[in-house]
């Protein structure tokens, strides 16, 4: 059985995304997350860009475990951190 990574970045939904659909069909799935404000400079997320973040992946989170999966966290610094 293959696994596959599926990196979500922009694109937090589960219904419709069709790198998550194509890797069900090839067997296992890890869902990540990486955090790396820093990458955005200038355009890094305020508070309120934050907070979305933060309601919208715990979101995400719930609707991958009640698919049998789970969310894996990360936050980009000189090496990758979970969180």
């Amino acid at each position: 059985m293959r696994t596959t990574i599926v990196w979500f970045y922009n694109d937090l939904r589960v219904s419709d995304n069709p790198a998550l659909y194509e890797a069900c069909r090839q067997g296992a799935v890890i869902p990540i997350f990486i955090y790396a404000p820093e990458e955005l400079g200038d355009r890094a997320p305020g508070g309120a860009r934050r907070w979305w973040l933060h309601h919208s992946l715990l979101s995400l989170d719930k609707t991958l475990q009640a698919l049998g999966a789970r969310l894996f966290l990360f936050r980009a610094t000189n090496s990758l951190t979970a969180i």
